[in-house]
C-alpha cells in the first residue's frame, strides 16, 4: 500500500451519511438508504441546467451514483434472485448510458489537455483535435438540454427504482448489522476481479484492461459502502482501489483519446501516437505492480480478510 494512503483514507471519507455505512445501522436499512440516496443524484442528472460546467458536473455525479448503485444492487443479490437482480441492474445500467457520451467526451478534453501540458506540445495538430473535442462536447450538452421528453423519460424509469428499493433488502435476510450476509459477493467481486487482472495483464488489450477496472469499481464502491461497520484496514483497501482504478481509467482514456483522432476528420497529431503510447505503458506497469498488491491474497483469504475487519 502506498506511503499515504492511511493519510488518504481519512481524507477521502469525511463524517456524514452519504455513500457509507453508519456505525450502528442495521445492514438491511443502510442499503435501502443508500441505493435511494443515488437513484436521487442519478434523477438529478437528467434535469435541466443552463450552466455547462454544472451540467457536466451533475453528470459526472450521476454516471457516479449509478456506478455505486449498481454495486449496492449487486451486494442485494442474494435476495433479488438473478431476475430481480439482472431487471434492476440493467435499468440503471440502461439509463447511465444516456450520459455515458457526454461524461466520455468531457475526460477526453481533460485527457488531451493533460498530455499536452505534461509534455509541451501545443502544436497546430493538437490545437485542432481539441477544437474538435470541444465542439463535439457542446453540440451533446445542447442535445441533452433538447431532449427535455428523453431526460423526462430516464427520470420516470429511475423513479420505478423507488418501488424497488423500498422492498428490499430484508432484515431477515442480512440481519440487523452482521456483514457475514454479503460475505460471499464481496468474495466474488474479489475473484472476478483479481481474474480480470490476469487476463488483462495476459493480453495486453484495452478492452480487457477496462474490464479489469470495472471489476475493481464493483469491489471498490462495495466497499466503500461498508467502511463505516468496518476496521481501519478497509478504509485502506478502498482508497488503494480508488488509485488503482484512477491508473487503469486513465490508460482507457488514452485509448479513447488516441481511436477518435484517427476517426476524426483531420490528420492525427504528430507526436500523439507515441505520446500515448509510452504513457499507456507506464500507467500498465504502475497499475499492475498495484494490482499485484491489491490482489494478492487468493479469494477464500480475502473473505477472511473482511470477515475478520468487518463486525
Amino acid at each position: 500500500m502506498s506511503e499515504f494512503a492511511d493519510q488518504r483514507a481519512e481524507d477521502m471519507f469525511p463524517p456524514g451519511p452519504y455513500m457509507v455505512m453508519g456505525a450502528m445501522e442495521g445492514l438491511a436499512d443502510a442499503l435501502r438508504r443508500m441505493a435511494l440516496e443515488q437513484i436521487e443524484v442519478m434523477v438529478a442528472g437528467f434535469d435541466e441546467v443552463a450552466d455547462d460546467a454544472f451540467l457536466d458536473h451533475k453528470v459526472h455525479l450521476a454516471r457516479k451514483a449509478g456506478k455505486r448503485l449498481r454495486g449496492l444492487i449487486r451486494l442485494c443479490r442474494p435476495e433479488l434472485g438473478m431476475d430481480g437482480y439482472r431487471h434492476a441492474n440493467d435499468l440503471v445500467r440502461d439509463q447511465a448510458r444516456l450520459l455515458s457520451a457526454i461524461r466520455t467526451s468531457n475526460v477526453l478534453l481533460k485527457t488531451l489537455d493533460g498530455l499536452v501540458e505534461d509534455n509541451s506540445m501545443s502544436t497546430e495538430g493538437m490545437r485542432e483535435l481539441r477544437g474538435l473535442l470541444v465542439q463535439r462536447h457542446d453540440a451533446m450538452l445542447d442535445g441533452l438540454r433538447a431532449d427535455s421528453a428523453g431526460r423526462a423519460a430516464a427520470q420516470r424509469v429511475l423513479t420505478e427504482l423507488f418501488d424497488c428499493v423500498e422492498v428490499f433488502p430484508s432484515p431477515e435476510t442480512y440481519g440487523e448489522q452482521d456483514l457475514g450476509a454479503v460475505a460471499n459477493v464481496i468474495e466474488s467481486g474479489y475473484r472476478s476481479a483479481r481474474k480480470a487482472m490476469r487476463k488483462a495483464d495476459r493480453s495486453g488489450s484495452a478492452h480487457d484492461f477496462h474490464e479489469w477496472r470495472k471489476g475493481v469499481n464493483y469491489l471498490r464502491y462495495q466497499l466503500e459502502a461498508l467502511r463505516g461497520a468496518c476496521g481501519p484496514p478497509i478504509a485502506v483497501l478502498v482508497v488503494e482501489l480508488d488509485e488503482l482504478s484512477e491508473i487503469v481509467g486513465e490508460d482507457h482514456d488514452l485509448a479513447d483519446l488516441l481511436e477518435i483522432s484517427h476517426t476524426a476528420s483531420l490528420s492525427v497529431p504528430d507526436g500523439l501516437p507515441a505520446l500515448v503510447e509510452e504513457r499507456s505503458r507506464n500507467l500498465r506497469a504502475t497499475a499492475l505492480d498495484r494490482g499485484g498488491k491489491a490482489f494478492a491474497n487468493k479469494p477464500k483469504e480475502f473473505k477472511r480478510f473482511f470477515t475478520e475487519n468487518s463486525r
